[in-house]
């Protein structure tokens, strides 16, 4: 190292410590937690109140508390710039791929749907389509599988389809644990479990090329298989997020829903507030359905200095839209001052 250099790292070092002198010091302990390691919390809300939203947060075991009250937006905005940036954030040349698939009808279940889940994933692959997005691929009814959802390990075949995409969306019936389809023959399910279901257990999404998937489908994020969700669809942190709802949703107000998704978000807004207002623009009357979003967050937890969150998922725009879109989780993992959680925002719509 030359003496000009040794001058620069000295001044460099001097002006850091200045930086950091008036942040406070917090444990040293570095957490890197297993997904076996999460555990459980739920926030406090108002009942049906859309200003006081309900967030679900997964925390290592061991830290609860004010972890997530300290202003670090000095300190990330410095640390940020001592950090080299992660790779592309798609895992292929092509970051606009969308597809979709909805069912209108379920003749075994008696089901009728119109065309409003048609008209609804129709009109997200419209609006992005008609704004130079790749339209991969839109199925419905009998041409919609549940193979197309599940992994290879179990069958499935999604990274001909959902993991071939970059954002994707479902509209159709569901539950707490599975998506629903309708085959009229059988052969559609890989290995013959959870016939004409996407159970949460046969899926793991983002290892290919998905990032974002929304999921218009009753019940599909409720608590009570929430976490299977996310340890099963985020499994090796690829996923960036799942947008849907924890309750039951009237089918005869989705029709515009798709559109307006996709048109908030290409106008710059993020996952979140892109579906927040689109779902509380097209709800109306007295049936108001909780919306959720899924998401992770990466952690920073530096041997000096106070741990933060280094990125927020919720925020993330479309690719090229806002203020863009992010690499996948996975990318932060090798760092050993990172680590990421997941949480899950509701509103009444």
């Amino acid at each position: 190292m030359s003496h000009k250099q040794k001058l620069l790292l000295i001044a460099f070092s001097l002006l850091l410590s200045l930086s950091l002198s008036s942040l406070p010091l917090m444990s040293q302990s570095i957490f890197k937690p297993s997904r076996d390691d999460m555990l459980f919390f739920l926030g406090e809300s108002s009942a049906g109140s859309k200003t006081a939203p309900q967030q679900v947060v997964y925390l290592p075991t061991g830290i609860a508390g004010d972890w997530e009250d300290i202003s670090l937006k000095k300190y990330n905005e410095m640390i940020s710039s001592l950090h080299l940036t992660s790779s592309d954030p798609n895992d292929n040349s092509n970051q606009k791929e969308i597809g979709v698939e909805w069912i209108n009808k379920y003749p075994y279940l008696g089901k009728d749907f119109d065309s409003h889940c048609s008209r609804c994933a129709k009109g997200f692959y419209n609006i992005l389509g008609d704004e130079g997005f790749t339209q991969v691929f839109d199925k419905g009814d009998k041409k919609a599988w549940e193979s197309h959802f599940e992994k290879s390990a179990v069958g499935g075949e999604d990274y001909n389809y959902i993991d071939a995409i970059d954002y994707a969306f479902f509209a159709g019936h569901g539950n707490t644990s599975s998506l629903i389809f309708r085959q009229d023959t059988s052969g559609y399910d890989g290995d013959d479990m959870y016939v004409r279901q996407a159970h949460y257990s046969e899926v793991k999404w983002g290892d290919g090329d998905l990032e974002w998937i929304a999921l218009v489908a009753c019940h599909v994020l409720n608590v009570m298989h929430r976490d299977d969700w996310i340890r099963n669809a985020f499994d090796d942190d690829h996923l960036h997020g799942i947008v849907g709802f924890t309750d039951n949703v009237p089918s005869w107000q989705i029709d515009d829903l798709g559109e307006y998704f996709a048109t908030y978000l290409y106008n710059g807004d993020s996952f979140k507030e892109a579906w927040k207002k689109a779902t509380n623009k097209v709800f109306t009357g007295d049936v108001a359905p909780t919306a959720a979003i899924l998401y992770p967050k990466v952690w920073y937890d530096p041997p000096i200095g106070p741990r933060g969150v280094w990125k927020d998922y919720s925020d993330e725009c479309l690719v090229g839209r806002g203020s863009g879109s992010y690499p996948d989780p996975s990318e932060y993992t090798d760092d050993p001052y990172k680590y990421v959680l997941y949480y899950c925002d509701t509103w009444v719509t």
